[in-house]
């Protein structure tokens, strides 16, 4: 177990804009996942999870586990890693949740049978490092609301640890509510089923209750996904508020069509008695952009209609898109500002590695307004430059939609205190985990 530190009199606040250099690197032999705490990055690595001080880039705390196997969930979430991720965090970030063993989903044998070895949940606050909760389960599922955990079946307080309440405890039968789902849920509300159709993006339905009252279901909630999984920001979601029953149950969504968008947070949809339930406004829009939407810790939504012509030969999907952003609004769960893309200079469209004319590599950054990128001089032999490969994104195309294993090599991550580069250097083969070089760059 770590040696818990203390939290700062001050939590730090998430970066508005991008700085022009580096404050420091750190390099992570084996890196499973990189996501953002309370206080800044957190790295999960093939044994240990760490904290970053966002100013300088050092270990706050480790916490270590050696020769055990972290589980996923979910999609790929950037081609970086090439793995989807091992972190959940809780919507306020101050809880982290990794699993030991293997969830349900990703473990079912061709033949149909389940046969799990019981799963761990260990909890941390992730200003401090100290472990709050700590579970063996059945690997069904695992949520963090800003203060509980739900584990296999039982929701558990992450003040003391105490059991709140069972899924036994739902008058409701939650195998006909669709699947089990994983990872973040709202402030102070769980997800105790999905329905997401058969297409890649769309409208899904989830059952939703406040997370100390498990009479209080509220089932079919619409919401807005992609790539398969619901889209939720610091608790917060983008609905359709006035798509019909038979729209949000077809099958493809395919980016023809605008719908009129809205940011809602998860407590409103799950009916928290004091939950906030402003709705902002997005605009029209194709859908939602999920990529552009985790690294940069904001809802982004697509532009109301397709570049004109698309390219010959070229579907419809925004991931073949050229010379126009995939992001045209922002909702910001913290300020609770909508902007538009062109107006906000702390999120981050695109990332790559270019070159100068003198042959010198460059990490080059972009932000929503895409007047100007924030460019950073590469030491030589970081990275091996092919001539007409894409890899590292040299064309600075914005983050796609759809693929996130396209944007190969290098991506970004805005989290409190720093903006962080994260680039896979050239390739050495690693038995496990990811060789990345992290680079912070904080305003000073």
């Amino acid at each position: 177990r770590p040696i818990p530190v203390a939290a700062p009199a001050t939590l730090p606040t998430y970066p508005t804009s991008f700085p022009s250099q580096v404050t420091w690197t750190h390099d992570i032999p084996s890196a499973l996942d990189v996501t953002a705490g309370a206080a800044g990055p957190l790295v999960l690595t093939d044994d240990s999870l760490i904290s970053l001080d966002p100013s300088t880039g050092k270990i706050r705390w480790d916490y270590h586990r050696q020769g055990k196997k972290f589980a996923q969930y979910g999609g790929l979430r950037d081609g970086v890693r090439g793995e989807p991720p091992y972190l959940i965090t809780s919507p306020d970030r101050r809880h982290v949740a990794l699993t030991l063993g293997e969830l349900e989903f990703q473990s079912k044998s061709s033949d149909g049978d389940y046969g799990l070895e019981s799963t761990l949940t260990i909890v941390l606050d992730t200003v401090t490092g100290r472990v709050t909760n700590e579970h063996f389960h059945d690997g069904k599922a695992v949520q963090l609301t800003d203060s509980v955990l739900l584990a296999g079946s039982t929701v558990y307080s992450l003040t003391d640890d105490s059991v709140m309440w069972r899924l036994g405890d739902v008058d409701l039968d939650l195998s006909e509510e669709g699947s089990p789902y994983t990872g973040t849920a709202g402030h102070a509300s769980l997800i105790l089923a999905e329905k997401i159709p058969g297409s890649t993006n769309g409208i899904g339905l989830f059952t939703l209750v406040p997370d100390t009252n498990p009479r209080g279901i509220v089932r079919d909630v619409p919401a807005a996904y992609a790539n398969r999984e619901l889209l939720i920001i610091e608790g917060w979601t983008v609905t359709y508020p006035e798509v019909t029953k038979d729209e949000s149950t077809g099958s493809e969504w395919d980016y023809s069509k605008a719908h009129r968008a809205q940011a809602v947070s998860l407590d409103a949809l799950a009916k928290v008695p004091g939950g906030d339930t402003h709705t902002y406004d997005l605009g029209q829009t194709l859908g939602i952009a999920p990529m552009a939407s985790f690294l940069s810790g904001r809802l982004a939504v697509l532009p109301e209609t397709a570049p004109d012509p698309v390219e010959p030969n070229e579907s419809r999907f925004p991931d073949s898109w050229k010379d126009r952003s995939t992001v045209a609004t922002t909702f910001n769960p913290r300020t609770r500002a909508v902007l538009a893309a062109s107006q906000d200079p702390g999120l981050i469209t695109a990332v790559g590695v270019t070159r100068a004319d003198d042959g010198q590599g460059r990490i080059s950054l972009q932000s929503g307004d895409k007047s100007k990128a924030t460019s950073i001089p590469l030491e030589k032999g970081t990275v091996s430059f092919v001539p007409g490969a894409s890899a590292h994104n040299t064309g600075l195309d914005d983050f796609l939609v759809n693929e996130p294993g396209g944007n190969d090599g290098i991506s970004a991550l805005s989290a409190p205190g720093v903006t962080v580069v994260l680039l896979r250097p050239t390739y050495e083969s690693q038995p496990t985990g990811t060789r990345l070089r992290l680079y912070g760059l904080v305003w000073l």
